[in-house]
């Protein structure tokens, strides 16, 4: 594929799986996925991930945040979090 004739709307599709490419990211979505109301705090999330270092942690929140999740007063959660009946009902 000709990267010139790439549409706008192709390259934020391919941008968003780009930021599934990193392990650490997935298991931050997975750990959402299966926590209560899927919502975790920082803490939480580290902790189900394994990471030692918060500032690395951090950045990983932080590139799938307005994609896959989004801050909230009780932590993180994913954006499907909206779509109550993914897998739940």
């Amino acid at each position: 594929m000709d990267s010139a004739a790439v549409e706008p709307a192709d390259e934020h599709v391919r941008d968003a799986f780009q930021l599934l490419a990193d392990e650490t990211r997935l298991e931050i979505l997975f750990a959402l996925w299966n926590a209560p109301e899927w919502t975790a705090t920082f803490t939480e999330l580290k902790d189900a991930v394994g990471m030692r270092d918060s500032g690395q942690f951090q950045y990983h929140l932080n590139q799938l945040a307005g994609t896959f999740i989004r801050q909230v007063d009780d932590g993180y959660t994913h954006l499907a979090a909206e779509l109550h009946c993914i897998e739940r009902c």
